[in-house]
């Protein structure tokens, strides 16, 4: 199925996450079909037990089966997501995350893969153990800065 087709049929409630009015139909921004999506992350995107028993039941894999079901080629997708992990260093759970934190590496998992389509997923060890949130913007925002550059 094409991503127009896709995009024709499915509600807009389930395409979108802006509201729509009624009966709208979700618009495709996109007008070249994406070729390279690279996930960066934690546990959630890495999966964990909750994932139940195929570790290709995590949600950024069923995002690129959604995408590769919109388009005519498959998207080539990277899971860079580490289980435990931190954003920065300067995260007060740094000390007990798994290393390197997504500052420390960004740079080799994304920057260097090239994608053109690009899931920063990090908040929940950030937020669990106290990192003020202007401190998680700031460090969220220089990843995406650079990622875009």
């Amino acid at each position: 199925m094409r991503r127009r087709e896709f995009l024709v049929s499915t509600p807009a409630a389930l395409a979108s996450t802006a509201p729509a009015a009624p009966f709208e139909k979700p618009k495709d921004y996109r007008k070249e079909p994406f070729r390279r999506m690279v996930i960066l992350g934690e546990s959630t995107v890495e999966g964990g037990p909750w994932v139940p028993v195929m570790p290709y039941d995590r949600y950024a894999d069923v995002l690129m089966r959604l995408i590769n079901a919109c388009q005519q080629r498959p998207i080539e997708y990277f899971n860079k997501g580490i289980g435990a992990n931190a954003i920065s260093p300067r995260s007060p759970g740094y000390a007990n995350s798994r290393k390197p934190s997504a500052m420390e590496r960004y740079r080799k998992d994304v920057i260097e893969q090239w994608p053109d389509l690009f899931l920063l997923c990090y908040g929940l060890n950030d937020m669990r153990a106290g990192m003020p949130l202007a401190d998680f913007r700031a460090d969220m925002a220089t990843i995406k800065g650079r990622a875009l550059a």
